[in-house]
């Protein structure tokens, strides 16, 4: 037995604390683990002074695979982490001055220790059904945002932290819970529940964009972070311009027709006296029209608006079949004939 190797011990850290137990229980979601080695000395009485030489070997035992080897400095952290199981450490070392092997030639020690990372109660949140208010998207159009989040750990999701980005750059929001269709006052996901997060997005720029949701609860470990965002693209369109139509309708003497109806693509309005009627809010493109009104020949046509408000003045003319010459005093003596009939009548049966 070699009486003269280093002396000392190696300590496991996480989350500030550490450890010389041989068995280190952790929760799952810690990741970072440093193996600190700085305390250990060559023997004080044979090699004081002596730098020690390390080896460090990290296994997997479940997965019978070596994660790490070959790690030369006192003090290092793996940070990959992310499978509850059983691993290895080993630390190989010497403070002989000389060439450092595994085989024990020299002054060698080997220090075996075991982790057991296990997963504790913690929240594990799965952000799911992305959804956009609206099909059809132009620029500065307000876009409401929805997406459902589960809660599949076995802790309460409490201080939830929502992150929406547009192609990567982050936007504010003011988000809402809701579950069965009512506003949640408190941010909370009880354990097997689902909620639906909204939140508001107005668009700014066209042209393809890529929109990404990010939820997480505070004591949900960044190991379980594998399904809690969730992106979708959307199709921005320019914001096209809309402008005004104004139809004046008049007879043919130049007179303003109240109360003609003016149909542009199964939109319609009745004209005021000033025998006006608007239509807003039409974008660029053609338009058919139709202007109908009693005593009136029906005028219909077609306009197009391009960049600008438009006009279109209607002549309306009389209908002839209501105006016949003579055919109102015609039936006027018609119906006085009918009358003195009627009465003879009557006076010669009396």
């Amino acid at each position: 037995m070699d009486i003269t190797e280093p002396e000392g011990d190696f300590s496991i850290e996480w989350n500030d604390n550490s450890t010389y137990e041989p068995t280190v229980r952790m929760q799952r979601g810690v990741t970072n683990v440093t193996f600190n080695g700085t305390e250990m000395i060559a023997h004080p009485e044979e090699y004081e002074g002596s730098a020690l030489q390390y080896n460090w070997t990290l296994i997997d035992e479940d997965a019978d695979e070596t994660l790490r080897d070959g790690i030369t400095e006192s003090n290092w952290t793996y940070e990959e982490f992310t499978d509850a199981g059983e691993y290895t450490i080993r630390l190989n070392l010497t403070d002989e001055p000389s060439e450092f092997t595994h085989e024990g030639e020299g002054n060698y020690r080997a220090i075996e220790k075991t982790i057991i990372i296990e997963r504790g109660p913690v929240p594990d949140l799965m952000v799911h059904d992305l959804e956009f208010s609206e099909e059809e998207i132009s620029v500065g159009d307000v876009v409401i945002i929805s997406v459902n989040v589960t809660n599949i750990g076995d802790l309460e999701a409490e201080d939830i932290d929502t992150k929406l980005r547009v192609d990567g750059e982050l936007v504010d929001i003011d988000e809402r819970f809701y579950q069965d269709g009512e506003e949640l006052d408190e941010k909370v996901i009880e354990t097997g529940e689902t909620v639906t997060v909204k939140m508001e997005l107005e668009t700014e720029d066209s042209g393809e964009r890529t929109v990404n949701v990010n939820v997480t609860a505070a004591e949900e470990p960044e190991v379980l972070w594998i399904d809690n965002e969730i992106e979708d693209t959307i199709y921005v369109e320019e914001d096209e311009e809309e402008y005004g139509l104004l139809f004046e309708i008049e007879d043919e003497d130049g007179n303003a027709i109240e109360g003609a109806t003016v149909e542009v693509d199964g939109m319609e309005e009745t004209t005021d006296t000033n025998g006006e009627a608007v239509f807003d809010d039409l974008e660029p493109d053609t338009y058919e029209y139709e202007v109908t009104h009693e005593g009136y020949e029906t005028e219909d046509g077609e306009v197009e608006i391009e960049n600008e408000d438009e006009t279109v003045t209607v002549t309306m003319e009389e209908d002839e079949e209501d105006d016949i010459p003579g055919f109102t005093s015609l039936m006027l003596m018609f119906g006085v004939i009918i009358a003195v009939a009627i009465y003879r009548k009557k006076k010669e049966q009396g």
